[in-house]
């Protein structure tokens, strides 16, 4: 049966293992078994936390979002922060980007 830890479990597991803690001792604090302890650390060395591999749907437009970053950055000279809903706008006019601006839909 898969164990289904929130996410402040799955960190919590990490920090502590990070620390050197044991294993059965990690399980023993959040109430899981060693197993689950065992399966959430190696989905993290594998960069996969959840057990999939999931692609960012903007990872091709990367360099265009840095350089987009960059110009605005200098533009606010640090006052206010750079808008995301900015850039979302700017992807979709500029770049034909079809991706939600919803953070959620898009994972």
């Amino acid at each position: 049966m898969p164990c289904h830890l929130r996410r402040e479990e799955v960190v919590s597991i990490q920090v502590l293992a990070r620390k050197g803690m044991r294993k059965t001792a990690i399980a023993r604090i959040l109430g899981v078994t060693e197993g689950a302890v065992r399966h959430h650390l190696r989905r993290l060395a594998e960069g996969r936390e959840d057990g999939r591999v999931k692609p960012f749907r903007a990872e091709f437009l990367a360099d265009r979002i840095r350089a987009w970053h960059e110009v605005h950055e200098k533009e606010r000279e640090g006052r206010c922060p750079v808008k995301v809903r900015d850039l979302y706008e700017h992807l979709v006019a500029e770049a034909d980007y079809t991706g939600s601006y919803n953070w959620s839909a898009a994972t």
